[in-house]
């Protein structure tokens, strides 16, 4: 049995342990979707305080 490991790239801390690959990569593509979120919105602030 395969065990796949989400871990976190800057920590190196393992955010979960998931049986089916597909469910790793879900899980991949929600932190960076939200990592980009909060990169978009620090940029706006930046935008708006210059």
């Amino acid at each position: 049995m395969s065990v796949f490991l989400v871990i976190d790239r800057y920590t190196n801390e393992v955010i979960g342990q998931y049986e089916h690959l597909s469910v790793a990569n879900a899980v991949i593509d929600e932190l960076e979707d939200k990592s980009l979120n909060v990169r978009k919105e620090e940029s706006n602030v930046k935008d708006k305080n210059l």
